[in-house]
């Protein structure tokens, strides 16, 4: 059942929420017209008006005067009450079509829409719900009144209980009426029973879905509505229509009562409304069709009865008698288990018959032979067996049939013979223990789906006659080899799915007569090698290889135009690129991820790629210029791999010289980085303005192994400082010290034995580590060698020092 939307927050947004709230307040309280103040924006047919609220002060429309649409926007933002102000819409008597959207407005009084006078649609839309289920839009009887010219009304959206009586009675010339998400409970409270005035008796659509009916009664008001064209009541809680719910209307073309909580209709629902095109029931518990209900409907086009509970029991050779135009009948996810010889028997011009997802066990010999006109038959997820060669007899124009997910292990060989039209067909996830025999009588069939089936051998001539076969897949079967001669009867095969199967050996050859072959999917396999399988595959432009066997990979391996590449989920030790070949390869997208590669270089990567999968490897190594040459790189993903230091130059990229065009994205989480003083660029490398360096997508996930650290030895890199990022030193002379080659020499900086120095590429931290040394070391030298004059921080704890 339909949910009504609504919006929550925990205490700290509520807070916040309750912060705004008081500050709007107290902004408007200050200056009370800046809050109904319009900032205006100007389209070609249309003036927008967008503000915080609407004042009862007074609104100035003074900018949409002339203009012939006009769309006023409060803030989503501000859950506080508009007014709508009188007179306000006096000076635009030359305004066609009005929208107030988002103004929690509590109230339309008399006359609010007075002045427009060539008005012809109005849309006003609280969205109150947000504010609360108890603020409710109440209309009073002259909220409409000076509006003869209008046309459209959409009141959608509003909470609105009731209609008051006398509200429709001056639109006159009313022909479209919106109540779409509301709250009526009856259908009394749409005032449609006024029988005093003439209002609304031009309507044509009436949209009553979303709100809380719960019954259709006679006597409900629409028997004056004689131009009703199409009525919605869908999505509401109607467990009750009354068999002259209907009465009068005589027009109606569509009627929508899906997603209620019927469970039968009256015998004569229909019988004042011949005109029906559209009839819409699902998603109800109709067990139920009463004998003759859709009798006399020879205008009939569509028929919807999914989602329902009817069984054959109750679905005869009299159920759709009479449905003589009848073109879609859906009568998906319901409870049928059989369908007999006269079930269809009328249904001659029946295009599209869907019987998907029930429990059909036994189909009478026949039974489609009436619908000679069928093009889509779905019998998918059912419990069929066998395909008997007389089952579609008649069927001389099927295009498409869908069986998949049934029970089916038996098809019998001239069961297609009548069907020779048949485009696509269906039989995945069945019992089939082989490729069917009766396929070859399908010389027009373009799409076989064979896919989740047992099928463990195919041999050669099995696919002859099938010259227009473009796309085959055979997923999730047993088939453990690919030989030459398989395909062969496949000249125009363009897409062939052999994934998840047994292949461990595909023959060099395989491919060849299918010269148009654009995407081959071989993962989940056992392939080890296919060294000269594909590279003469000129049109092969998708393949996929990811999840098998394989441990040696060589760009010559791949057909020049490949575009798309997938090797994930191997054991490849390198991207091996024997020919040095980069200006033949034009792969775009390289998905190598999950593999065993441990370094990466300019010859790894061709230069065409633009999306580089290189994740969860064991790479530690990345060379100079690796992706200097990739001029139409855009995003690589190098998360969780072994690489511990990572200098700036070898992230360089091809110079991006204007803003137009995005830096490529680089991802470098979870790698076990050592985040010395050569590691200091990388918290600064997304604000660098050279424009040839990536830019980090996820540095806060970047974490760091401090080579000093006094508590936790990991820490994100966003956290550090300048000074946190250290290298260890034994010795140190600065530039300017000219007697460090003397033994006296002051300025040098020589690291105390036994213990550890760190500093930063700056010098400004100097670090010395002495901690720990134990009383051994200490006293037998008498106390330690002199610290460094330089030294930022010093550490001498865990020691026994006799003396300084």
């Amino acid at each position: 059942m339909y949910q009504r939307r609504s919006r929550t927050c925990d205490g700290g947004e509520f807070n916040a929420m309750v912060l705004v709230l008081r500050l709007a307040v107290f902004v408007c309280t200050l200056t009370l017209a800046s809050c109904s103040q319009c900032t205006w924006e100007y389209e070609k047919s249309s003036v927008v008006c967008r503000l915080r609220t609407l004042e009862r002060t007074g609104l100035d429309l003074q900018g949409a005067e002339g203009t012939s649409r006009l769309d006023i926007e409060c803030s989503e933002l501000i859950l506080f009450e508009s007014q709508l102000p009188r007179n306000s819409f006096s000076r635009l008597a030359a305004l066609g079509e009005l929208r107030i959207e988002s103004c929690k407005l509590l109230q339309l009084p008399e006359g609010a829409f007075e002045g427009l006078l060539a008005l012809k649609k109005l849309s006003v839309n609280t969205r109150n719900y947000e504010w609360g289920p108890g603020k409710v839009l109440e209309l009073q009887a002259g909220s409409m009144r000076g509006l003869k010219e209008l046309q459209s009304l959409d009141l959608s959206d509003n909470n609105i209980r009731a209609l008051p009586d006398g509200f429709l009675c001056p639109l006159t010339g009313l022909k479209v009426l919106n109540l779409t998400n509301n709250r009526f409970r009856s259908a009394e409270a749409l005032g449609l029973a006024e029988k005093t005035c003439a209002g609304g008796s031009e309507l044509q659509a009436l949209n009553l879905a979303y709100n809380e009916l719960r019954a259709v009664p006679t006597g409900w008001g629409v028997s004056k509505l004689r131009r009703l064209q199409h009525l919605n009541l869908e999505f509401n809680n109607i467990s009750e229509v009354h068999g002259d719910a209907l009465a009068g209307l005589g027009s109606l073309r569509t009627l929508n009562l899906s997603y209620n909580h019927l469970e039968t209709l009256p015998a004569g629902l229909f019988a004042g409304s011949r005109d029906l095109r559209e009839i819409h029931l699902q998603g109800n518990q109709i067990y139920e069709l009463p004998r003759g209900l859709f009798h006399r409907l020879e205008q009939l086009l569509v028929l919807d009865l999914s989602r329902n509970q009817l069984s054959s029991h109750h679905v005869d050779n009299g159920t759709f008698s009479g449905l003589i135009r009848l073109v879609v009948l859906n009568l998906a996810h319901n409870a049928l288990t059989r369908i007999d010889a006269r079930t269809f028997a009328e249904l001659y011009f029946l295009q599209i018959l869907d019987l998907r997802n029930n429990s059909i066990g036994y189909i009478e010999d026949n039974a489609f032979l009436p619908v000679y006109n069928l093009h889509t038959l779905n019998l998918a997820e059912n419990r069929l067996h066998t395909l008997d060669d007389r089952l579609f007899n008649g069927l001389f124009v099927l295009s498409k049939l869908t069986l998949n997910n049934n029970l089916i292990s038996i098809v019998e060989p001239n069961v297609f013979r009548n069907c020779s039209d048949l485009k696509e067909l269906d039989l995945s996830s069945n019992q089939l223990t082989e490729v069917p025999y009766a396929i070859r009588d399908l010389s027009m069939l373009r799409a076989l789906d064979l896919g989740e089936n047992q099928i463990a051998r195919i041999e050669n001539g099995t696919f002859s006659n099938l010259n227009q076969l473009t796309g085959l897949r055979l997923i999730d079967n047993q088939i453990e080899n690919v030989t030459v001669g398989m395909f062969a009867d496949l000249p125009r095969l363009s897409v062939l799915n052999l994934a998840k199967n047994r292949v461990q050996n595909i023959e060099r050859g395989s491919f060849d007569r299918n010269l148009d072959i654009e995407a081959i999917r071989l993962d989940g396999n056992f392939l080890t090698d296919i060294n000269g399988i594909f590279a003469t595959l000129a049109s092969l432009l998708w393949l996929n290889l990811a999840e098998n066997h394989l441990v040696w990979f060589d760009y010559a391996f791949i057909p020049s135009n490949l575009k798309w590449l997938d090797i994930h989920g191997n054991y490849i030790e390198s991207l091996g690129n024997y020919y040095k070949l980069q200006e033949e390869i034009k792969v775009k997208t390289l998905d190598a991820s999950h593999n065993r590669l441990t370094d990466l270089g300019p010859m790894n990567v061709p230069n065409s790629v633009e999306l580089l999968f290189v994740n969860d490897n064991h790479i530690g190594t990345i060379h100079a210029n690796t992706f200097i040459d990739k001029v139409n790189l855009a995003r690589v993903d190098l998360y969780a791999n072994a690489l511990k230091k990572l200098q700036l130059h070898q992230l360089r990229v091809a110079p991006a010289p204007t803003t137009d065009r995005p830096l490529p994205e680089f991802y470098l989480g979870g790698n076990p980085f050592e985040c010395d003083c050569s590691m200091e660029w990388m918290q600064r490398v997304n604000n660098l303005t050279t424009r040839q360096h990536p830019k980090i997508m996820d540095l806060p996930n970047v974490e760091c192994i401090m080579p000093h650290a006094r508590g936790s030895p990991i820490r994100p890199i966003v956290s550090l400082q300048p000074k946190d990022f250290l290298c260890r030193y034994e010795t140190h002379c600065f530039a300017l010290c000219h007697c460090c080659d003397f033994d006296a020499c002051d300025c040098e900086m020589t690291c105390p034995s036994n213990c550890t120095c760190y500093h930063d590429q700056t010098w400004g931290t100097n670090v010395v580590d002495c901690g720990n040394q134990g009383a051994a070391s200490t006293a037998a030298t008498g106390g330690l060698r002199p610290v460094p004059m330089d030294a930022t921080e010093v550490y001498l704890d865990g020691n026994d020092i006799p003396e300084l």
